[in-house]
């Protein structure tokens, strides 16, 4: 009877000890956290165009003295890993940065009862101060803006539309992008920017669609002579295109931080390093945006144009009816 015991608590003891590897190696492959040598401090989602994500990538890492685990992708895993992170009501990727998609910005705020609430940790420039989350939850890190582009070669710059509203009521055929982190955020803002009907026009004229990248070559190379692109572009950047700063302002686009709830300093730390003026310079320089840092650095257009931006409430991009109405007037 004793040995049979015995047997039985072996057993138990032995099941017991693969349940906790099995929960183990699920947490590892679906939610991104393991008991690693190397600690998991965050989720980057940037572009790969340019070679942003790599560059921002290795600007994070190099500010750590040991390896961590970094994730770097584009939305569509960040977007899958926050919804199982809504699912079990934890992030446990550590801090999250995005440079924006619609889903991702619904998201996070879907997430706010376990995100950090850090109010005045990251100040944000007086200029950009309609974006800044007053409970400290989502970081503004920096903004793009969706300019209107050109051909030169193609259009004098006297005779292209120099508001969107003109741009919606064109008589030339455009390009607008519609796909992607770029697109998908900026069909909203534009919709509540321009009203339904002058959004309606817009499409109606939007010959050329999909990524940004794909609706900026075309201008480029003359498929089209006028189109939307934005700051971020290394077209744009670069000067490959002519550039139209929007007289009403440009559509302001957020690139969000957050951090998880009870932070550890492997979790404060990328975010730090994130919002550090160093960072804020390399963002500046190299992926033309305009930092949300106080007195930080903004590209020189974002300057000349004292900062011109309009904002859109955060719910006329997270709202699903509005998103509906939005995607049948982009298929028709």
């Amino acid at each position: 009877m004793k040995n049979r015991i015995v047997k039985i608590i072996s057993i138990v003891m032995a099941l017991s000890l693969i349940l906790t590897l099995v929960v183990s190696l699920i947490l590892t492959l679906v939610v991104g956290y393991a008991h690693a040598e190397e600690p998991t401090v965050g989720h980057i989602h940037m572009t790969g165009s340019g070679g942003f994500r790599d560059t921002m990538v290795a600007f994070v890492r190099e500010q750590f003295a040991t390896p961590v685990t970094l994730f770097a992708t584009e939305s569509a895993d960040l977007r899958r890993y926050l919804g199982r992170a809504l699912e079990i009501g934890r992030i446990m990727r550590g801090t999250l940065f995005s440079y924006n998609h619609r889903e991702v910005h619904r998201q996070f705020e879907m997430a706010r009862p376990f995100i950090a609430e850090l109010p005045g940790r990251f100040p944000v420039r007086e200029e950009l101060a309609k974006l800044a989350d007053p409970r400290g939850e989502l970081h503004l890190v920096w903004v793009n803006a969706y300019v209107i582009i050109y051909n030169p070669a193609l259009i004098a710059r006297a005779d292209v539309p120099s508001t969107m509203e003109a741009l919606a009521n064109f008589d030339r055929i455009i390009g607008v992008p519609t796909t992607g982190c770029i697109g998908t955020w900026g069909m909203m803002a534009l919709f509540y920017h321009l009203g339904a009907e002058n959004f309606t026009r817009l499409m109606a004229i939007a010959a050329v669609r999909g990524s940004q990248g794909h609706v900026t070559e075309a201008v480029k190379n003359g498929t089209v002579a006028v189109g939307i692109s934005t700051l971020q572009d290394v077209r744009v950047r670069d000067g490959k295109v002519g550039v139209i700063w929007p007289e009403e302002g440009a559509i302001a686009k957020p690139g969000l931080l957050v951090i998880p709830d009870n932070p550890t300093e492997y979790h404060l730390r990328p975010a730090d390093i994130i919002m550090s003026p160093e960072g804020a310079e390399l963002f500046a320089r190299v992926f033309n945006k305009a930092s949300a840092l106080p007195g930080g650095p903004a590209p020189a257009i974002v300057e000349e144009n004292n900062f011109n931006f309009v904002f859109i409430p955060t719910q006329a991009i997270i709202c699903l009816e509005l998103e509906a109405k939005v995607d049948w007037i982009v298929a028709r």
